[in-house]
């Protein structure tokens, strides 16, 4: 009789890590490998990324991205206007942009070509450059971009242009 109730629970504990995707996912998560991590806040080190092997890169915390610019002479003297997994850039599939992040700087994401396939952004999200996510290859690589929030949440999040912040770049003033 105690040998039916002890595989009674075995079973009923096996079948439960076996639907369990959170069980699951905690598990494949502790096997994923970091190759970089670093702050990326625009207040210094209220966000942070991780890049992992798999090509995701995850921007985490509160609060937003500085402006980047990135440019061949920024990245010859490591700007600080260049975002700080610029050297991943050619590696970067996934983009994740995790709730309480409220602002996206102009380039953090964006520079020809880029080959990542999609973004995640969190309902947080309060505005975002338009130049954040270019994604232009070849290859004509879609990107695919995922809101946590409502489509009306989504129209009141804030597209910024970049010459909106240099008039005199663009009008030569």
């Amino acid at each position: 009789m105690k040998l039916k109730k002890l595989l009674s629970v075995i079973l009923a504990v096996i079948m439960m890590l076996g639907v369990c995707p959170v069980m699951n996912a905690s598990a494949e998560e502790a096997e994923r490998t970091v190759v970089d991590s670093g702050f990326c806040g625009a207040q210094g080190d209220n966000l942070t990324w991780t890049f992992y092997e798999d090509g995701e890169l995850v921007i985490s915390g509160e609060g937003e991205t500085p402006f980047y610019y990135i440019t061949e002479k920024g990245v010859e003297i490591s700007s600080p206007l260049i975002p700080p997994w610029y050297d991943y850039f050619d590696d970067i599939r996934v983009i994740t942009v995790e709730e309480g992040v409220t602002g996206i700087g102009d380039d953090a994401f964006g520079l020809y070509p880029r080959m990542y396939h999609s973004v995640t952004l969190p309902k947080s999200l309060e505005y975002y450059y338009l130049g954040s996510f270019v994604a232009s290859h070849p290859d004509s690589i879609t990107l695919a971009c995922c809101y946590a929030g409502t489509e009306a949440q989504w129209n009141k999040v804030e597209k910024r242009s970049w010459s909106s912040l240099r008039p005199d770049l663009t009008t030569g003033e």
